[in-house]
């Protein structure tokens, strides 16, 4: 399955933010960025797993950091062997259930909540 990711302020986040079951595969596409992928490097976490590897405009999520936690992720963008850009994953959260594994976007669990205190805020 691949997934959108699209660049915010430099926030990388999902295009559509419904949770969703994690496939067996599971592949994220960078869509529509101005930047240069062509020396970047992605960074994953998952608890006390990492992974490190070059990226381009789609890559895969190693199945070993698929479990429960949180998914923090980050793509550094190099020049001439320096960092010129940091893009930040907004953090997933990766659920187990019974027989499922469903991811959800932490910033829009946030928003909603915060929207919803919004609206508690105007009645009183």
């Amino acid at each position: 399955m691949k997934k959108q990711l699209k660049v915010e302020k430099n926030i990388l986040r999902l295009s559509n933010r419904e949770p969703f079951l994690v496939p067996d595969d599971l592949s994220f596409v960078i869509e529509n960025t101005a930047y240069d992928l062509s020396n970047a490097f992605i960074t994953l976490q998952n608890g006390d797993k990492k992974a490190h590897f070059k990226v381009s405009r789609e890559f895969a999520i190693p199945a070993d950091l698929l479990f429960a936690g949180i998914l923090n992720f980050q793509i550094d963008i190099y020049y001439k062997g320096e960092r010129i850009k940091r893009l930040v994953g907004a953090p997933l959260q990766i659920v187990e259930t019974n027989d499922r594994i469903e991811i959800f976007d932490i910033l829009t669990n946030i928003e909603e909540r915060l929207s919803e205190l919004e609206k508690i805020h105007e009645i009183i």
